[in-house]
């Protein structure tokens, strides 16, 4: 009889932890980013001590607005992660981004979903792509990368620039 009251505590504690992993919803919804926005805004004001060290308040102010403004629907954790990491770049401080490994690991799932990974390491030199490590034999140390999958390297340097850290 024990035994069978302490199954039956142990599935009334199980059930409801099982039926939370099923409600965890992959988009965000537009009330919660928007809060989300406001609060950063708040305590970026109060903690960043650097914050107007390369924009002006008015400056960083239209870009907040912009980012708001551009929230008018649901979008996925990885959509607004690539959003927020762009509005994090606008503050021109290298030690302000996001970071999705201090964030749950169905948070870190959800933003990687697909490793994207090169079969080299590099480094950017007046937008060219210099391999200093290769991990194939078709690519030495020391070649420039000019074009991938047809893309021109310097076309995704403009374009991911805004998505990565860097200081003023």
């Amino acid at each position: 009889m024990r035994l069978f009251i302490l199954l039956q505590l142990l599935l009334l504690t199980i059930y409801p932890l099982h039926a939370q992993v099923g409600t965890y919803e992959e988009t965000v919804e537009v009330k919660e980013i928007t809060s989300d926005i406001e609060l950063l805004w708040e305590a970026l004001n109060t903690y960043h001590p650097g914050l107007y060290l390369h924009r002006s308040e008015q400056e960083l102010l239209e870009v907040k607005n912009n980012l708001l403004a551009s929230i008018d629907k649901p979008m996925s954790r990885g959509e607004w992660f690539l959003k927020l990491s762009r509005f994090t770049h606008e503050i021109r401080c290298g030690h302000t981004y996001p970071n999705p490994y201090n964030q749950p690991g169905r948070w870190i799932l959800s933003i990687y979903q697909e490793p994207v990974l090169l079969p080299f390491t590099f480094t950017l030199i007046d937008q060219h792509m210099v391999v200093t490590e290769s991990f194939i034999p078709e690519i030495e140390k020391g070649d420039v990368v000019r074009s991938i999958g047809g893309y021109k390297v310097y076309s995704m340097i403009d374009a991911l620039t805004p998505y990565v850290k860097g200081g003023g």
